[in-house]
């Protein structure tokens, strides 16, 4: 899913700067916008991953840590 994001992302910049070329300045900013969001979501993805694979071994190691006391 990440790569769907990060692919968006690039068409809508790809898209912007074709349409800053044709001078088409409000719709170079939506496309902007919209590879932004596309990147963020893509980011927010990957942090989340990340994120849960940190609390699944944090778990485990947590569990052998109380079962010591």
């Amino acid at each position: 899913m990440r790569l769907f994001w990060i692919s968006l992302a690039g068409v809508c910049a790809a898209a912007a700067v074709v349409f800053l070329i044709r001078q088409r300045l409000d719709a170079a900013f939506v496309a902007g916008a919209l590879a932004g969001v596309a990147w963020f979501l893509g980011y927010r993805m990957q942090l989340k991953r990340i994120l849960a694979e940190d609390e699944t071994s944090e778990g485990i190691k947590g569990d052998d840590d109380d079962s010591e006391e």
